[in-house]
């Protein structure tokens, strides 16, 4: 990877990561962040909040459908992927956090209410359990996401090779019917709360989940300088255009309905920074998963262990 492409896509999310613990220790007054509260709910410290285990097996389904999203971005301009990394190595990681964050949630709620999270029944303490609610409180904030994804990776594959779009159409086949199954409703378009709640993901999963999940998948790649990348440059419009209307909507329906006044805790700090900070599974499992796809998609290691 070149010095630039490390810069862009690794240091504003470490940086952001950085600022989320020194902003939240000037909030709180203490370095001492496994100690006092830090999370929106008001209960939870900084060990509790990185490991909230129900919260990222909730989030579960989103990420893998990102991570498969941004792998398949990334394809379709980066199709071969270098021959050092082995496959099955980044598939065994990416099921032993997957693993863990799931046993982590069983043992502190429960089989049941795992189950619950996996289901998309729970949004935010306190909210009734409905089918699929979750899914819609994350509908619009996730398809920009993985919209721009495929933006972003086309303005990095200028100097790829020519691959297929075939697997991201089809990524955002499997998110449509997954929406369908999850019985979307108007909420995600309408409701105060959905609509503030989606803006926070937009922020959070932009600035820091895409650029690891695209970072992972270039340093992953092969660049062969004798393949030119197709002109794309409508696809690439387009998904861009979109992704930015998506987030205009948000930013519009947040300010005409007042959504940060239904926030959980009355201070700026834990809603936005303390968002970053309970993301972090996030942020590890969209990256596995990008790469792991990624290298399956790019036929990378074959034969290799």
């Amino acid at each position: 990877m070149k010095l630039w492409e490390r810069a862009v896509l690794f240091a504003p999310p470490v940086a952001i990561l950085a600022a989320s613990l020194i902003a939240t220790g000037l909030d709180t007054g203490t370095v001492r962040l496994w100690r006092v509260p830090v999370h929106e709910d008001g209960r939870r410290d900084l060990l509790e909040t990185v490991f909230y285990f129900e919260h990222a097996v909730r989030e579960l389904p989103l990420d893998l459908v990102l991570g498969i999203g941004l792998a398949a971005a990334m394809a379709a301009f980066y199709p071969r992927a270098r021959p050092g990394p082995r496959p099955t190595r980044w598939w065994v990681w990416t099921a032993f956090v997957i693993t863990v964050l799931l046993i982590g949630s069983v043992v502190s709620v429960g089989a049941v209410a795992s189950l619950q999270n996996l289901s998309q029944m729970p949004t935010r303490p306190g909210a009734p359990l409905a089918w699929g609610h979750h899914w819609q409180y994350h509908l619009l904030s996730r398809l920009a996401v993985l919209l721009a994804g495929f933006a972003a990776a086309g303005l990095l594959g200028d100097r790829g090779g020519a691959g297929s779009p075939r697997p991201f159409a089809a990524t955002l086949i499997g998110f449509a019917a997954l929406t369908a199954i999850f019985i979307p409703g108007l909420e995600p378009f309408m409701d105060p709360l959905y609509l503030g709640h989606q803006a926070r993901e937009l922020f959070t999963q932009a600035l820091v989940t895409m650029p690891l999940g695209l970072g992972v998948c270039l340093w992953l790649a092969g660049r062969d300088s004798s393949e030119t990348a197709p002109p794309r440059r409508g696809a690439i419009m387009l998904c861009g255009g979109a992704a930015a209307a998506i987030g205009a909507y948000l930013a519009g329906g947040i300010l005409l309905a007042e959504s940060y006044a239904l926030r959980q805790s009355p201070g700026f700090v834990p809603v936005v920074f303390g968002h970053f900070l309970e993301s972090v599974p996030t942020f590890v499992v969209v990256p596995l998963v990008a790469g792991a796809v990624y290298l399956r998609l790019a036929g990378a290691g074959r034969g290799a262990r």
